[in-house]
């Protein structure tokens, strides 16, 4: 009877631990799963994360492009409009030059001068520039 005892108390025993390994591999099984998803996660937020990369590096490129057509187009505008400022002063120098000369021929030249160059629009100049600049297929004519 003794052994059966013995035996009794080893299979409880055994049970026990058979139990424990259960609730272990159950334990095991739910930890990996959990670990598993949570680096999908970090997976997810890694992709994502190089894709904001990518956008921002796309928005800073378009940005510098932006920067760049409008110091450009500053550029293009601050000659057009100095190359206007020294052209209307040579016809003031003319009236003055009439006027110190008591030449009427002179001044009225200077002034039609003056009035024919102020009455054209320096802009209309400005578009042709912007499209021929926005032309991708064209190429660029610099005239020296």
């Amino acid at each position: 009877m003794d052994s059966n005892l013995i035996n009794k108390a080893n299979f409880e025993s055994t049970k026990n631990f058979l139990s424990q390994v259960n609730e272990f591999a159950i334990r095991s099984n739910e930890n990996i799963h959990n670990t598993s998803d949570m680096i999908g996660k970090i997976g997810d937020i890694y992709i994502e994360s190089k894709k904001l990369d990518n956008e921002n590096l796309r928005l800073k490129n378009e940005l510098v492009s932006i920067v760049s057509d409008f110091k450009i187009k500053q550029g293009y505008l601050h000659a057009i409009f100095s190359e206007r400022s020294r052209i209307i002063d040579k016809h003031f120098e003319i009236i003055n030059k009439g006027i110190r000369e008591n030449n009427d021929d002179l001044i009225l030249q200077g002034l039609k001068g003056a009035s024919d160059f102020a009455s054209t629009n320096p802009l209309d100049s400005f578009e042709n520039f912007k499209n021929i600049l926005l032309d991708n297929n064209a190429p660029l004519e610099l005239d020296f």
